[in-house]
């Protein structure tokens, strides 16, 4: 089977670690996601926090009810 999926890529330019993706899984609530996941990453900018941002974000989506996958970004360096 194949199946197309709508995916929120968050990443950040200063730190290379922070780069994954996360999977919407129901298409018609991929707007809110997208809200939820902007300012979750804000939220998680602006605090102490010393939880990694992916899980805060996940948590985020989860308190929404908007079920969801979270992938990390993995390339192989050229050599």
């Amino acid at each position: 089977m194949i199946e197309i999926r709508k995916c929120i890529n968050v990443y950040s330019e200063l730190n290379p670690w922070i780069d994954f993706y996360v999977v919407i899984n129901n298409e018609k609530e991929f707007g809110e996601a997208y809200v939820v996941v902007d300012r979750a990453y804000d939220e998680w900018n602006e605090t102490d926090n010393c939880e990694p941002v992916a899980d805060y974000i996940s948590g985020k989506l989860t308190e929404r009810g908007i079920k969801h996958e979270v992938y990390f970004k993995d390339e192989e360096e050229e050599q």
